[in-house]
């Protein structure tokens, strides 16, 4: 479990690094969401190069990386629009949800056991995720857009980690590798998209500009790098319906925290805590 404690901090990282990217640049067009995202991926490129990961792969995984660096730029492109219009727990709660059709991806796909304390643990996180929904009641549409948004990263974020789980499985070598080109290729897709539209160039040009949101973007960079690397090593070892389920648990319960105390977007509710019990009764049961 140490490579999964160690990608548990590197997503904190990279979702401190999202969030402060949106205070600093307000709400996000589409411009200004590509940048984050053309950022944040290209530095994790770069971090991994750096390691030594910039090897060939097999064409087969090359394809399959590049359809992980679609989805992750996908995924990333919502979260930090979603961040931008709610609370970075809500958005993460839900981005997160995605995590369990990977869990049972696995076990159908895999045959990843399942014993019934890891179902009770699976139900109780799914449960503690749906008593964590923030609801808005001051400006309903602007409480559905940002659902939409932060559901649908979940959705993609859900793909995402199917993508990983097959790599994991048909690709022996360094899962480091697999990672660098997925990011390569999701900002090489993200810098196409910026300089083909006139609109999103001259909105991502304001961002550019500036040294503070590309710092941010480069520490995103760095939470996402860690973060997928670790993950996947942790997959080697500890199945897939453990990984995730635990993996979006600690993420919803610490970062709607941090949006309770740090950023004051949340206010504490009974169905808050309900949540966080729930949550640690999950982690607790699945390890038994």
């Amino acid at each position: 479990m140490f490579f999964f404690a160690l990608s548990i901090i590197m997503y904190l990282v990279q979702n401190f690094g999202n969030k402060q990217y949106t205070k600093h640049t307000g709400e996000s067009s589409t411009g200004v969401s590509l940048a984050q995202n053309a950022i944040c991926t290209f530095s994790a490129a770069v971090i991994l190069a750096c390691f030594g990961k910039a090897k060939l792969m097999p064409p087969p995984i090359m394809l399959l990386a590049l359809i992980f660096g679609a989805l992750y730029l996908t995924t990333v492109f919502l979260v930090v629009k979603a961040f931008s219009l709610g609370s970075m727990g809500g958005t993460t709660l839900l981005c997160n949800t995605g995590m369990f059709i990977s869990a049972i991806y696995g076990i159908i796909r895999f045959g990843d056991e399942f014993t019934l304390f890891i179902g009770i643990g699976v139900v109780l996180m799914f449960a503690s995720i749906l008593l964590s929904m923030p609801k808005d009641d001051k400006n309903q549409n602007s409480g559905i857009i940002w659902f939409t948004v932060a559901l649908g990263s979940g959705f993609s974020n859900g793909a995402v980690a199917l993508v990983k789980r097959e790599a994991v499985a048909i690709f022996s070598q360094d899962s480091g590798i697999f990672l660098f080109w997925g990011f390569l290729f999701a900002s090489a897709i993200a810098f196409a998209l910026l300089i083909l539209n006139k609109r999103n160039r001259e909105d991502a040009f304001q961002v550019l500009g500036k040294k503070t949101p590309i710092l941010y973007g480069i520490c995103a960079g760095l939470g996402t790098a860690g973060g997928n690397l670790f993950q996947m090593l942790a997959l080697d070892t500890v199945s897939s319906a453990i990984i995730y389920p635990l993996t979006a648990g600690f993420l919803v319960v610490s970062l709607e925290l941090v949006s309770l105390l740090v950023y004051k977007e949340t206010t504490l509710k009974l169905k808050n805590i309900f949540a966080v019990i729930c949550c640690v009764s999950a982690i607790i049961i699945i390890n038994i």
